[in-house]
């Protein structure tokens, strides 16, 4: 059986109930090249100098977030359901979603959290869209940068249900559902036989500012009510990340247990060109010295 799918897709997740046909939702990468990043003497979208401070940046998406949900019948081979998320004014650079992974969630999900960093003309280089060419519908460009948003979606119709708008000098990680009693028992929980997927929790963002990393909890009932925690340390930094996970309990590592030595991984360094080599072997030796790394 073969069914072809359009535009390009980099995640999709399957609805675990298969019983009416097989449900994936499927978020698109269109336009998207991560391989291309910003270096000296490029250009933005706008056609400004880039900034030193973002080079070796990655490119940002030049098209409108694309999300789309499909019911496979996998007997006729035919797309029985589809429905597509694409709103130009609003959805720009997604940055993967908050997926309920319990079993409960996956075989009804009836929401979708998504954090999108908004259009950002500063990392989209002139170079990409030449590249890409008609590929990208310039018409769509915002004429200026917008905000991040925290985003609620129906399933599977994916209407927008609830926005959240951050600072536009913010720069949200992706987020993370977590459970709202771990552990606990889902026919009891108060969505339960209703809206079990998605919403019985909570939306963890992580948020990096120069001004100091936060991590804001959300209802995941109501994201558009803004944050009901907030754990923040002003001028405190952390690496550019892209994506975070939640873990019910933090456990030690044990010190009994042999660990593999990067040096340990290194027995086909004759496969690398000499530069490539000789640099994995340096790095080798820092780590058995204890050196930090360059």
């Amino acid at each position: 059986m073969r069914f072809d799918l359009a535009p390009e897709v980099n995640h999709y997740y399957a609805t675990y109930d298969d019983s009416d046909g097989i449900g994936i939702l499927f978020e698109h990468t269109e336009s998207a090249d991560i391989a291309m990043t910003q270096g000296e003497g490029d250009l933005d979208a706008l056609g400004r100098p880039c900034d030193p401070a973002l080079r070796g940046l990655y490119g940002f998406p030049m098209s409108p977030d694309r999300t789309t949900y499909l019911v496979f019948d996998p007997d006729s081979g035919e797309v029985v359901h589809r429905t597509e998320q694409r709103q130009p004014d609003l959805l720009w650079t997604r940055q993967l979603n908050a997926m309920d992974w319990s079993t409960e969630g996956r075989i009804d999900p009836t929401v979708h959290h998504t954090v999108h960093q908004g259009w950002r003309p500063e990392a989209v280089t002139q170079k990409m869209l030449a590249l890409y060419g008609d590929r990208v519908d310039r018409t769509l460009l915002p004429s200026e940068e917008t905000a991040p948003l925290v985003v609620t979606s129906s399933m599977p119709d994916l209407d927008v249900v609830a926005v959240h708008e951050l600072a536009m000098d913010d720069f949200p990680s992706s987020p993370i559902f977590v459970p709202r009693d771990p552990g606990a028992d889902p026919t009891k929980s108060r969505y339960a036989g209703s809206h079990p997927g998605g919403h019985d929790g909570y939306v963890v963002v992580p948020v990096m500012n120069d001004d100091g990393f936060r991590v804001e909890v959300y209802d995941a009932g109501a994201v558009d009510k803004g944050p009901v925690a907030t754990a923040a340390k002003p001028g405190m930094t952390v690496p550019f990340v892209l994506h975070a996970a939640w873990m019910p309990r933090v456990a030690g590592v044990d010190p009994g247990i042999r660990r593999n030595r990067f040096a340990d991984e290194l027995d086909r360094l004759d496969e690398l060109p000499d530069d490539l080599a000789r640099l994995a072997t340096e790095v080798a030796d820092d780590l058995a010295a204890g050196a930090p790394l360059r």
